[in-house]
């Protein structure tokens, strides 16, 4: 075939059918993905309600769905309450291990844009107000058990974020300073 006085060349059919091929491949690849056992992907089709998909190969269509990957395995959380006073006065420095999980993965995903820390500063928040209402020998008798520091206002708010947290436990109480014992208070 002539146009003016350059010859254009049809592509023979073979050809056109493997480049469509390959588009039909590559269109393939970009709309799946393969969700492990442990997690679920949260997807949202058109502003409709959420649907929760997995474990296994999961359609999500890039211009019509939004996707969230969610973990729904137990995840421990490490804490550091810093300079806090107990009830006797005494400043201290605790450590403690929080373990949440997801229970709910379409809340967890709708919820907020960072679940996990907004998590751990919830159990922060609930720890430091745990050592300021304890006694320093109460503190350290529980040192290394599972506390029960989870109240039931922390188990309201982690469940409005789909998540649930079995235990807070203190694994480590420093004591700021040199005590004097005449004073029961830091010294220097």
């Amino acid at each position: 075939m002539r146009v003016g006085d350059a010859a254009v060349s049809v592509p023979p059919p073979l050809a056109l059918a493997l480049v469509g091929l390959a588009a039909l491949v590559v269109g393939c690849l970009a709309v799946t993905r393969v969700v492990a056992s442990g997690e679920r992907v949260v997807v949202s089709r058109l502003g409709r309600d959420p649907l929760v998909k997995g474990p296994g190969v999961v359609v999500v269509l890039p211009v019509c769905d939004r996707a969230w990957r969610v973990s729904l395995q137990e995840q421990c959380l490490d804490l550091l309450v810093l300079d806090e006073v107990t009830r006797d006065g005494v400043p201290v420095t605790a450590r403690a291990v929080a373990l949440v999980q997801v229970r709910d993965a379409v809340r967890y995903a709708l919820a907020i844009d960072q679940p996990q820390v907004a998590a751990a500063t919830l159990v922060e928040s609930s720890l430091r107000g745990h050592v300021r209402g304890v006694a320093l020998k109460d503190l350290l008798d529980v040192e290394g058990e599972t506390t029960r520091v989870v109240s039931p206002a922390i188990q309201d708010a982690l469940h409005e974020w789909g998540m649930h947290a079995s235990a807070v436990e203190i694994t480590r109480v420093e004591l700021q300073g040199h005590l004097d014992p005449r004073r029961r208070r830091p010294t220097g």
